[in-house]
């Protein structure tokens, strides 16, 4: 019989275990692919191995494989200067009924009361330089090696967590280490303190440069520096344009915020396809960077997706964007509309400027590729809003489409440019049908991180009572708990009930129903079914694009996940 993976996430309760697991692990290093990263079908079937050898069960599979990994990327990290280096540490190790830390959008800010475990490591870590996080999910860690602010990072977290977050990660090629909680659960849990303080004190080592797509993804964060964008805009707009007061308020919008993911895939698939796989080893981004027509290409679906979002918080009445008021908020609607429709007409003026550097018939490609785009996100937004008018009606396919329409035509036309800027039509069909799994997931484990995240626990009800359809309403629809969720947020709406209890019982509601389970199998299903749409790909270095895409919108790789 072969284990389910809850079976095979227990933690060694007994400590002479788990030291026998990290010694066996560090002499099996042998076995695993030297100078690249490990991924999870090989960390399975070395800890299968590794298991075996010890005569141990194979229930102590999840907590193999970490250590495992943790021996793969020791030499790296303990090369890492202790200020580049990220501790993430979850809000369950803290006394809830005691912690006076201040909670916000990345987590709990730790004030230092001395009430629990969380304080001590956070001392240890600080005391040597390391950038300290608490928090539930993985996305502040992701972001900040993204964009610069940590090359390493050592998580402590359960299982399960560690399980969403490793393949994410692991893509990236940033050295990273972990160490499991003693069990799973959300309430009284346990960390080996001795071992995450042996960690945080690793020095020495031989570093490995850094590989994978964490290279190419801080030149597009590069791209995006005020300076940069200016430099880019000046040359093609002339200087003068850039003083008037709508592009002052474009380039301050373009500046506040995201990840950038939109031009990293247009850049990636450029490179991918230019230069093959060589573009996501060390050292692979070629001398001088990229073409100033790609880069342009880039900027432009950046702004054209800025422009949605501008767009979206006008629609949802959204208040706060990237932790700080909305456009509309601070402008009021006419201004940031307009704004909108400036950064609209801006990206199809920088794709005109990139054309110059094109063959007439790959200009007109990329402009039918954007328009094509630009109708279907439109369509995908209006079928939402139109779907307000009858709130709670919306079925799970219904949700499905209109998550496919918002969120897959822009990743699709990223991707496409980029290639067409390297001289490739890709397949519309394969790559159409690949970014639908991919959006569809994506929008998924997106409205379940609202679920999950305390401190988006008002904007998630603030959606809930406006009706706005996702893969939740629709569940809690089929199961017939419209008229009692109805109920409930309207007592919330008239503060009759706070965040947290009308989020809890709305989420009880929802584990009642299935919602979670069903949101995490069609995630498994959109994954597999993108991973067998790249096997005929044939450009390898396009192939690796894609791959690191369904990881990153994801957190899937192939084979089955521990």
């Amino acid at each position: 019989m072969i284990p389910t993976p809850s079976q095979i996430k227990e933690v060694p309760q007994d400590l002479r275990v788990r030291e026998s697991i990290r010694v066996a692990a560090a002499g099996h290093l042998v076995g695993l692919m030297q100078g690249r990263t490990p991924g999870q079908a090989e960390l399975e079937r070395q800890g299968r191995e590794l298991l075996a050898s010890l005569s141990l069960p194979d229930s102590f599979l999840g907590f193999a494989m970490v250590c495992l990994n943790n021996c793969f990327w020791e030499e790296a990290f303990g090369s890492t200067p202790f200020r580049r280096r990220l501790l993430l540490l979850p809000e369950c190790l803290s006394d809830r009924t005691r912690c006076r830390g201040e909670r916000d959008a990345d987590g709990i800010r730790c004030v230092g009361c001395c009430s629990c475990g969380v304080e001590r490591l956070r001392k240890a870590a600080e005391a040597r330089g390391y950038q300290v996080v608490v928090t539930e999910g993985t996305g502040t860690a992701l972001d900040r090696v993204l964009n610069g602010g940590a090359d390493a990072v050592l998580g402590v977290a359960c299982m399960d967590s560690l399980e969403k977050s490793f393949v994410r990660v692991a893509g990236l090629g940033a050295p990273h280490l972990a160490i499991p909680l003693l069990r799973n659960g959300c309430k009284q849990t346990e960390v080996e303190e001795d071992e995450v303080l042996r960690l945080l004190g690793l020095e020495g080592g031989n570093g490995m440069a850094a590989g994978g797509m964490l290279p190419l993804w801080r030149e597009t964060t590069m791209m995006f520096a005020s300076d940069a964008v200016e430099g880019m805009l000046g040359a093609c707009l002339g200087k003068a344009a850039m003083e008037r007061p709508m592009m002052r308020l474009a380039l301050e919008w373009l500046n506040r915020g995201g990840k950038r993911i939109r031009p990293f895939v247009t850049l990636a698939a450029f490179a991918g396809i230019r230069h093959g796989e060589t573009a996501f080893s060390p050292g692979g981004i070629p001398d001088g960077g990229f073409p100033v027509f790609i880069r342009l290409l880039a900027l432009a679906i950046e702004c054209m997706h800025k422009a949605s979002l501008i767009h979206d918080d006008v629609e949802d009445e959204d208040g706060v964007r990237y932790g700080r008021p909305t456009l509309h908020r601070e402008h009021g609607v006419p201004v940031a509309v307009n704004a909108g429709d400036f950064l609209v007409g801006l990206g199809y003026r920088l794709v005109a400027e990139a054309g110059k550097s094109l063959d007439d018939r790959g200009a007109m490609d990329i402009l039918a590729c954007l328009t094509r785009a630009h109708l279907a996100l439109c369509e995908g937004q209006g079928a939402e809003l139109l779907s307000l008018n009858d709130p709670w009606r919306q079925s799970s396919a219904d949700v499905l489409e209109i998550y496919g329409l918002k969120t897959a035509p822009a990743f699709e036309a990223a991707l496409v440019i980029g290639a067409r800027a390297a001289d490739v039509r890709l397949d519309p069909d394969m790559t159409r049908r690949f970014f639908l799994q991919l959006g569809a997931g994506f929008q998924i484990l997106n409205d379940r991180e609202e679920w999950e995240n305390p401190a988006l626990r008002h904007r998630l009800l603030q959606h809930l009572f406006q009706g706005t359809p996702t893969i939740f309403t629709a569940c809690l629809s089929e199961a017939g708990q419209t008229e009692r969720a109805r109920r409930l947020l309207d007592e919330w709406s008239n503060k009759r009930m706070p965040d947290e209890q009308a989020a809890e019982q709305l989420k009880a509601w929802l584990a009642e129903a299935g919602a979670f389970a069903k949101a995490d199998e069609l995630v498994d299903r959109f994954a597999g079914r993108a991973r067998r749409l790249i096997d005929v790909v044939e450009q390898p270095g396009l192939r690796l694009c894609l791959d690191f895409l369904i990881r990153l919108a994801l957190g899937k790789e192939g084979g089955r996940q521990v």
